[in-house]
């Protein structure tokens, strides 16, 4: 069994406690590559003996469960300590800023994870969080697709974002919907930065900071946004409605 969805189920700690010890016993028969956590209800001091079970994981979906600021300093040991990581999620479990920033530099610090997609999405990170990422962004090399989506992040603090990332070397990949409004990404000032961002970057293929999460080909009708865009810019999809 590669791939394990628990997502959805309201288990309690009675249940948790069950699983760990059954995935203790059968772990070396369960090449364990995938795991759904998702929207569980439950709380992180349920859900770590059972985490901390599992070795190799690959994968790992741990949104909508509101572990806040306890649940996300539990997390970093457990991506510092597990190798491998291609995919994290956490999003919409109620994170603080300070929990995202430490999160993204816990797969620093561990250099069995060569490339990572990490979705943050839905956390209200606001300024704060969007300042400390761009701090943590510069350090994680290794990233190849951040979700930060609904996140109430104004536009001047994603042009600090964007400048962060511009070190990550593997970025294929960054959704920014639904942060700022339509009018705010007009300007000047921004506008120049996502022109220079999407142009330089060399590795970025998806890049949306639409309010819709609704995107359209590169190679398709450019608003004046982004006309300037050239020839030799990785970017085939853009999200701007």
């Amino acid at each position: 069994m590669k791939h394990l969805s628990l997502s959805g189920n309201s288990f309690d700690g009675s249940c948790w406690t069950s699983l760990a010890q059954w995935f203790d016993m059968y772990q070396a028969a369960l090449p364990l590559e995938s795991l759904g956590i998702a929207n569980t209800g439950s709380s992180i001091d349920y859900i770590m003996p059972f985490l901390e079970k599992v070795k190799k994981l690959t994968s790992i979906d741990l949104s909508g469960n509101s572990f806040n600021q306890k649940g996300g300093r539990s997390l970093e040991p457990l991506v510092r300590n597990m190798g491998g990581f291609r995919y994290f999620g956490a999003a919409d479990m109620n994170l603080t800023a300070q929990n995202a920033a430490s999160l993204m530099l816990s797969f620093v610090s561990n250099r069995s994870h060569n490339e990572v997609a990490l979705s943050l999405a839905h956390n209200n990170l606001g300024r704060e969080g969007a300042l400390l990422l761009a701090k943590s962004a510069r350090s994680l090399v290794a990233l190849t697709e951040l979700d930060l989506s609904d996140n109430h992040i104004p536009a001047t603090n994603l042009i600090d974002l964007l400048d962060g990332l511009q070190e990550s070397g593997c970025l294929r990949a960054l959704w920014l919907c639904n942060n700022i409004g339509s009018g705010m990404a007009d300007t000047p000032e921004f506008s120049h930065e996502l022109m220079l961002f999407a142009n330089n970057h060399p590795t970025l293929a998806v890049l949306d900071i639409s309010t819709e999460g609704k995107g359209r080909p590169v190679k398709g009708a450019l608003t004046p946004l982004f006309e300037e865009i050239g020839e030799n810019s990785t970017l085939r999809y853009l999200g701007i409605a």
